[in-house]
């Protein structure tokens, strides 16, 4: 019975690492913007905490996202009595490729912060048109060299790590003793109504709070210090809500004509030529004479 929820384990201490990694970026971010804060706001430590904590509750959010199907996979195969080791090597391979694009976010967020003063969001993606010159700007600016250094330090940190908590779970199963060949009705209830609570649990993390509404951005916001705000906020979740916010039908842009016909139009309505390298719709102001006055 033992062995059979040790891959429980397993994700539970992984979800767990991963927060202690987010949250190290969030001291690093912290430490990067600490300079902004108002006096009366540097060193007040109820906020810094509640800021933290907020973070911790972002945090929590993109790690039950990451988490749900690796649970999902885990429930199935474990009540079936399907689960091999093999199922280790698949989390790691889905943890560390997920996570390693949730620290670059954290990682991007704080260098990106300190220059925009504001959190990494959707308008990051306007650059991907300019690949060469946005390489550039990343790895030509020598002020980057730390955080991509970081970047690189936590996630070799981070695989690591799940490759011992793997090899740990491995070593339990197996001094648990060989895998049975069928499972008792028991064993199969018991990790039938765990996998239930966990995924439960899982969804219950991914909204955020019990209100109708899932969580948002705003929730973070409790001061009037940007700093300690934004602090709160989890930079992969700002990312990832600020894309789905730009690709609702309402936020696009509105195209009622082409934009040819629409500045034609124009022209023939003002009675204009344009201006060119000014305006297709400008026109030359002349005085009819000397200035009165």
């Amino acid at each position: 019975m033992k062995r059979t929820f040790i891959p429980f384990l397993y994700l539970l201490w992984v979800h767990l690492l991963a927060l202690l990694f987010m949250s190290a970026f969030r001291v690093v971010f912290f430490c990067t913007a600490h300079a902004q804060l108002p006096p009366e706001a540097a060193w007040h430590w109820g906020s810094i905490g509640r800021a933290f904590l907020n973070g911790l509750w972002f945090d929590n959010v993109i790690a039950c996202y990451l988490s749900a199907l690796p649970l999902l996979a885990v429930g199935i195969a474990s009540v079936g009595g399907w689960w091999r080791k093999g199922g280790y090597r698949a989390c790691n391979l889905w943890f560390g490729v997920t996570y390693a694009l949730v620290f670059m976010a954290c990682a991007a967020n704080v260098p990106y912060y300190a220059y925009f003063g504001k959190l990494l969001n959707a308008s990051i993606w306007n650059w991907a048109e300019y690949g060469t010159q946005t390489l550039g700007m990343v790895f030509g600016e020598p002020a980057w060299y730390g955080y991509i250094a970081l970047y690189f330090i936590a996630v070799a940190a981070f695989v690591a790590l799940l490759l011992q908590l793997s090899h740990r779970a491995v070593r339990r199963e197996a001094a648990a003793g060989r895998a049975p060949l069928s499972l008792s009705p028991k064993v199969r209830i018991l990790a039938a109504s765990t996998a239930a609570l966990l995924l439960a649990a899982c969804l219950l993390g991914i909204r955020g709070r019990l209100g109708y509404n899932p969580i948002k951005v705003s929730a973070a916001y409790f001061c009037n210090h940007a700093v300690l705000n934004n602090l709160g906020v989890n930079p992969m979740f700002n990312l990832l809500y600020s894309t789905l916010d730009e690709l609702r039908p309402e936020n696009r842009t509105l195209r009622l004509m082409p934009a040819d016909k629409a500045v034609s139009l124009t022209q023939q309505w003002l009675q204009r030529s344009g201006i060119e390298g000014i305006s297709p719709i400008a026109r030359q102001v002349r005085p009819a004479g000397q200035p009165k006055r």
